[in-house]
């Protein structure tokens, strides 16, 4: 509900905001989805790339109530792919793994990428102004903020700076998020592709409600938002140190 309070207090300020988060956000999504079809389609699997999901059109993958739960709680869901195991060519419990962990993977990939050029033009801004002393600041995983960059660089770059760092931060959210292994999430796949090994790949119907459950309790005990915000932390640190190392900081 921050996003709630904060377009009362400063509307101007949060609807900047939500339009320069607009664009990353909806990659991420539509890139994560379109990561699960290709991955089906090359296990042999055609159902999403029949449907039109084989795409990176956001129009094809967002939910309306997962897109929206992004800027209420931090995280959020895209229109799950299709996917028909009967049709994997193959091991369908290793085809299954590849599936599952496909989207996942490709949110990582982007995080990667897109931290890297984050930290990268942060550090270069900062060894200019205070010297190779600052790169403690990017190994204990910050940067600089947009305004900072905006000062340096003029404003446009300032807002293309803010964007970059809310894909970023979006990327590495749902790849943790989807790892967490609870049905339907991407994590019950492959915990159960890996350790439970069950005959059947998907969690029941009962199974799902009471994953969804689960997930509130923890959502509205903290319990999700500290956890993600542990990983994240630790990966924008490794970052930022390898960064750091980069620019001999």
């Amino acid at each position: 509900m921050g996003y709630i309070s904060s377009l009362l207090q400063n509307p101007r300020a949060t609807i900047l905001m939500i339009l320069l988060a607009l664009p990353g956000r909806m990659l991420a999504l539509s890139l994560h989805e379109y990561a699960h079809a290709r991955a089906a389609y090359k296990c042999g699997d055609n159902t999403a790339a029949m449907m039109g999901r084989m795409t990176i059109n956001p129009l094809k993958h967002i939910d309306v109530l997962g897109f929206l739960m992004l800027y209420l709680v931090g995280f959020g869901w895209a229109k799950p792919v299709p996917v028909n195991p009967r049709n994997f060519k193959g091991d369908f419990r290793k085809c299954d793994f590849v599936v599952s962990i496909a989207g996942i993977t490709m949110n990582l990939i982007l995080f990667l990428a897109g931290g890297m050029v984050m930290f990268l033009w942060s550090g270069l801004l900062i060894k200019n102004m205070v010297g190779p002393e600052g790169g403690e600041i990017l190994r204990q995983g910050y940067w600089l903020g947009a305004d900072f960059v905006g000062m340096y660089n003029g404003r446009l770059l300032g807002y293309l700076f803010e964007m970059l760092s809310y894909f970023v931060q979006i990327n590495i959210v749902l790849a943790v998020f989807n790892l967490f292994p609870i049905p339907p999430l991407d994590g019950y796949h492959v915990l159960n592709d890996l350790v439970l090994r069950r005959n059947t790949l998907f969690a029941s119907q009962r199974a799902e409600q009471v994953g969804y459950i689960v997930m509130l309790a923890l959502l509205f005990s903290g319990i999700l938002g500290e956890a993600i915000s542990f990983v994240t932390q630790y990966a924008y640190q490794g970052l930022g140190t390898v960064v750091a190392a980069i620019l001999g900081m």
